[in-house]
């Protein structure tokens, strides 16, 4: 039997000894390690609450952004309703426009409505019973609606487009063209017979006023006011006049009537054409509108 020095002794107490040693370092190395993850853990944490408060500073920003395009948005707004206040409307309203369609009046009568894109009239419109011919001119309303219509007998028609028409007569001296329709007249301005026929008519830009020249002078219909007294007494009939005469021209053929688009100026023109030697005006008149004060 093998025997043990006191010197081995020594030495296998050592050896456990340092293993027992190590066995209690290992833990703490476990432990240090696991600190270790911990402050990995917590910088992660850490750099996930820095990426969520971020993205809640981005959603902040966006939200600021939104709220501040709103206060953008409502400030344009306002400011656009005070300026629809506080700014002077225009009197520009002349909505109809068409280049392709157009319209003429002839000297039988008639009034033919064109589309350049068709060699024949899209519609033709006739005179109604006991109406002379020779229409020397005609004008849209401003919305497209209504046709005016100058007559030779001293009276301006005024026809719907939309209302239905009755086909003319074919044949036996009457027209020409079987398509030929006679429209319902919606309106009839009477002026004095001795205004002689109705030349040259225009829309005024406000659609309330219809601008009427003959052989006398230029007459401003208020189109509005006719329409109040045609359901009136004749007693208030003659206390008001659904018209106003613009002075300047004293006799001769007032051939153009013309308003611009602004509704700032109205220009006329008027002479004899050959027709007669008494008096008359042979000028060009430029008138400024104030709407103001009609």
């Amino acid at each position: 039997m093998a025997s043990i020095e006191q010197d081995d002794l020594f030495n296998i107490q050592d050896d456990e000894d340092m293993e027992e040693e190590e066995e209690e370092q290992q833990p703490e190395e476990q432990e240090d390690y696991n600190m270790d993850d911990n402050v990995q853990q917590g910088n992660d944490d850490d750099d996930e609450d820095m990426n969520d408060e971020d993205g809640e500073g981005d959603e902040d920003e966006e939200d600021d952004d939104e709220d501040d395009n709103k206060d953008n948005e409502k400030k344009t707004i306002q400011e656009a309703q005070d300026k629809s206040v506080t700014h002077k409307p225009s009197f520009n309203t002349k909505t109809y426009t068409n280049d392709n369609i157009f319209m003429s009046s002839s000297i039988d009568g008639t009034i033919n409505l064109w589309d350049v894109r068709t060699p024949e009239p899209v519609l033709r419109l006739g005179v109604s019973e006991n109406t002379p011919p020779w229409c020397m001119t005609s004008t849209w309303s401003n919305d497209g609606e209504y046709i005016y219509v100058g007559r030779r007998n001293s009276t301006v028609e005024e026809f719907s487009i939309r209302m239905p028409y009755k086909r003319a007569t074919h044949g036996a001296g009457t027209y020409h063209h079987s398509h030929t329709h006679i429209p319902n007249v919606s309106k009839l301005l009477q002026f004095p017979t001795i205004s002689g026929p109705v030349s040259a008519i225009s829309t005024m830009p406000n659609s309330n006023f219809l601008l009427c020249g003959s052989n006398d002078n230029i007459r401003l219909y208020n189109l509005s006011l006719y329409d109040s007294l045609a359901n009136t007494s004749i007693n208030v009939k003659k206390q008001a006049t659904p018209f106003l005469i613009i002075p300047g021209h004293n006799g001769g053929t007032l051939s153009q009537l013309y308003v611009d688009q602004t509704g700032r100026f109205m220009v006329s023109a008027s002479g004899n054409r050959g027709w007669g030697h008494g008096t008359y005006t042979d000028a060009v008149l430029v008138y400024e509108i104030d709407f103001e004060g009609i």
